[in-house]
């Protein structure tokens, strides 16, 4: 039973997963995870569109796991989130604050975000300095207020006590140096984080995220595919998903039902390809213009979708990047071995990340 510490709390369109740590001193050690299903059509590309129903579900996990009024932070992620990298004149940071709304204004895209600069909640971090004459470096971050409420209102009334809304992307980087995984300084490494209704693609160099993407790509697509390709139930192409095999340059499966899966899953994993490649090449253009000649070479995978048999070869393959699952086992534990995320670590990484902010 956990009374104490933080609990990360990741909402999903598929599952809703929690991990709690305990801090002491500089030591940080896991206290536990859980998941509980997401009801049917309650969360859609990041938004929650039941708020009773999730919060019910989370509510179950919590009474289940002895969680209650625990300090807890959950997280907003999905295509109505912006988190950019921009430049702005050097000013003092009061001035700054009085106009980022403004400028967050110019980025947002009204054919994504349709609600708004004046419905969302802006924030921002500056990073440094850099350019002759110097220009601000400023980690930009808009998000709606309902999806902000949401959760909020998710956490209170399933007994914990909100702490904090977070983004994913930063989750992701706390996951990952956690883990000890962090670029040497002057590198850069991709970190792709596969759900079910989309992917979010995250740069991250110097212990900072320099570009973040949610792709429209995700595990219930592949899913819907197989189902339309095979005309068979949502729950048996879960299953016949589970038993595809990427395979190596050049192989084809014998097996007819095996290659007829390849002809949907084979897209699905290229389009992932393209964007993380154009996400690369914007990447290191951007350094080049800063002066910097930045490799990126590695990949590490995180999520629930991320479990295709063959896909470390296939990506590495394809991008010629070293490609890794984030491995949590070696976060020091104090609830002795924890089966969720020795088998399943990847799914939780967004809730150790949240469970991880410093606030």
């Amino acid at each position: 039973m956990a009374s104490t510490g933080i609990l990360g709390l990741d909402i999903g369109s598929q599952q809703i997963k929690a991990a709690w740590v305990r801090r002491r001193r500089q030591q940080v050690t896991l206290g536990g995870a859980a998941r509980v299903p997401t009801p049917p059509n309650t969360v859609q590309d990041g938004a929650i569109l039941d708020t009773d129903q999730v919060t019910s579900a989370v509510r179950s996990m919590v009474q289940a796991h002895g969680l209650a009024n625990m300090e807890t932070v959950a997280a907003v992620s999905g295509s109505h989130v912006l988190v950019r990298a921009i430049k702005m004149p050097d000013m003092p940071t009061a001035t700054l604050r009085k106009s980022m709304r403004f400028e967050a204004a110019k980025h947002l895209d009204a054919g994504k975000n349709a609600f708004g600069i004046d419905a969302s909640a802006v924030e921002f971090e500056v990073m440094g300095r850099s350019g002759n004459p110097p220009q601000l470096d400023v980690l930009l971050v808009v998000a709606p207020n309902a999806l902000v409420q949401t959760r909020q209102k998710a956490m209170e009334n399933a007994g914990l006590e909100p702490l904090a809304v977070d983004v994913e992307a930063f989750a992701l980087l706390r996951a990952v140096e956690a883990a000890a995984r962090s670029p040497r300084p002057e590198e850069a490494l991709v970190v792709l984080d596969v759900g079910a209704s989309y992917t979010d693609l995250n740069i991250v160099m110097n212990g900072d995220v320099a570009v973040t993407r949610s792709i429209p790509v995700g595990g219930s697509a592949l899913t819907a595919s197989i189902a339309s390709l095979l005309n068979v139930s949502p729950e048996e192409a879960e299953k016949l998903k589970r038993e595809i095999a990427l395979p190596a340059e050049g192989e084809q499966p014998e097996e007819p039902t095996a290659r007829r899966l390849l002809e949907v899953t084979i897209p699905f994993v290229d389009e992932i390809v393209r964007e993380l490649r154009r996400s690369v090449i914007y990447f290191q253009s951007q350094a080049a213009e800063a002066g910097l000649q930045v490799a990126v070479d590695q990949l590490i995978l995180s999520g629930g979708s991320t479990q295709l048999r063959g896909l470390h070869a296939y990506l590495s393959a394809r991008l010629g990047m070293e490609v890794t699952t984030l491995d949590l086992s070696g976060i020091p534990s104090n609830a002795g071995p924890l089966p969720l995320l020795e088998n399943h670590g990847a799914e939780f990484t967004v809730a150790l990340g949240l469970a991880l902010k410093e606030v």
